[in-house]
């Protein structure tokens, strides 16, 4: 079968799938043909990731004959399954980690608790679902449970203390989002503590 599993990095987690990259034309000296074609999917800290990046960055730059396609993915599990000051790295499957990756998991197998979350084998929710549109009533239930949680913060919050206006300023967005309504955009201005206005643009 696909050797699938999961890596976390000290608050990063790095998910392995058997999917593409072969690892031996780079690294065969390195005796890591055992680890199979596999590929990341990498969620962590801001500071973690960019150490793993820094770590994944400095090791393509030590192998430019092996830049091709599939060489990264293959780079990434060098560095995965390596050891490095100051990353621990610990490997999980995916059915018992802490993400999910939905495009090779039978129907039978997607777990869920009594709040119709998702859960791994050892009954912990998952941090991360990964590819959950391979799965058509899983998507259905989703969509219906945060579109509903949208829409009752919408009819709950105030957006008085905003001045609305016609008009556009230059110069790039600090951030974008996309908005059906100058509602919704008002709403995501009040999360954000950061956010003393908003711009509405239909055409964006």
């Amino acid at each position: 079968g696909r050797r699938r599993q999961n890596c976390e990095t000290r608050g990063v987690v790095l998910r392995l799938a058997g999917v593409t990259a072969t690892l031996w034309e780079a690294f065969a000296a390195s005796g890591l043909r055992a680890l199979g074609k596999c590929r990341l999917l990498l969620i962590g800290t801001f500071s973690e990731v960019r150490q793993y990046m820094s770590l994944l960055v400095d090791e393509m730059a030590a192998h430019p004959s092996c830049h091709k396609k599939g060489v990264s993915g293959a780079i990434n599990n060098f560095v995965a399954h390596g050891t490095h000051p100051g990353i621990q790295i610990h490997t999980y499957e995916n059915r018992r980690g802490p993400v999910w990756t939905g495009a090779n998991v039978p129907r039978s197998n997607v777990l869920a608790d009594a709040d119709n979350d998702l859960i791994n084998e050892d009954g912990y929710k998952y941090a991360v679902l990964h590819q959950y549109d391979q799965h058509e009533e899983l998507w259905k239930n989703l969509l219906k449970r945060f579109l509903k949680s949208r829409q009752q913060k919408l009819a709950v919050l105030d957006c008085s203390s905003f001045q609305m206006e016609s008009g556009d300023l230059r110069g790039y967005d600090l951030s974008h989002l996309p908005a059906d309504s100058e509602k919704e955009c008002c709403v995501a201005c009040l999360e954000d503590t950061g956010c003393g206005a908003f711009i509405f643009s239909a055409g964006r």
